[in-house]
């Protein structure tokens, strides 16, 4: 730039009051600064922190609605037609080979 060489440069380059003496700098878009990392001190984390904003009143409650959807689903696989078991017969009655065939003639066990 200082040569007359080239026009514009778009390199990181800090301006300061030297380099704005013979350089027209645009207005910065992105401020960098200088970033230092340090070790902190260390802390002992538990590693259910994430679970402190709860009460305990609130997990259990968020214990028993999942523990209950879990018993509402497995008590309608169990009673339903399309459940597990017929997911198990219809799969033997749509195979062909004959080990499939035997099974589903002695009731599917």
């Amino acid at each position: 730039l200082l040569d007359r060489k080239i026009d514009i440069a778009t390199v990181h380059m800090s301006i300061n009051s030297i380099r704005e003496e013979f350089i027209d700098f645009s207005v910065p878009f992105m401020q960098a600064g200088l970033t230092v990392v340090v070790k902190g001190e260390e802390e002992t984390s538990d590693g259910y922190f994430f679970l402190s904003p709860f009460s305990s009143d609130v997990l259990y409650a968020i214990g028993a609605a999942v523990l209950g959807v879990i018993i509402i689903v497995w008590v309608y696989n169990r009673i339903s037609p399309s459940g597990l078991y017929w997911s198990k017969q219809f799969a033997l009655m749509s195979c062909k080979c004959s080990m499939c065939k035997r099974t589903a003639e002695r009731g599917g066990s």
